[in-house]
């Protein structure tokens, strides 16, 4: 099984990269379309959150929610799709009996709501 792996490995890191590194690819596309909708939708609730009274409990509120999606639109703007799966990769490697057991439970979990459906 190594052997395999070794192989695909090989292949990945001389597969050709983008021609147009410039361009966004379709994830960051995404990304950048979900972080814009927050901060819509943020923007939005500001003010939502201007036309009340500024005592008024609801403001306060929309005020925190505004403040929730900015963060994370800033949050989806700076994921990093390699960055995350090499924590995976390094926490895998390092808990490889823990790794075996969610994955186990997952693929439980999983096949007991897809026999239900």
């Amino acid at each position: 099984m190594s052997s395999d792996y070794s192989a695909t490995k090989d292949t990945e890191d001389t597969a050709p990269k983008d021609s147009c590194p410039d361009k966004p690819c379709g994830c960051e596309g995404l990304k950048q379309s979900v972080a814009d909708s927050l901060c819509q939708a943020a923007t939005a609730l500001e003010q939502t959150a201007s036309t009340h009274d500024g005592g008024s409990g609801l403001a306060e509120v929309e005020q925190h929610a505004a403040r929730w999606l900015h963060h994370s639109a800033d949050y989806v703007r700076q994921f990093s799709y390699e960055h995350e799966e090499a924590n995976l990769r390094k926490h895998i490697s390092h808990n490889p009996g823990r790794s075996m057991v969610i994955a186990g439970a997952a693929g439980l979990v999983l096949g007991i709501l897809l026999r239900k459906i």
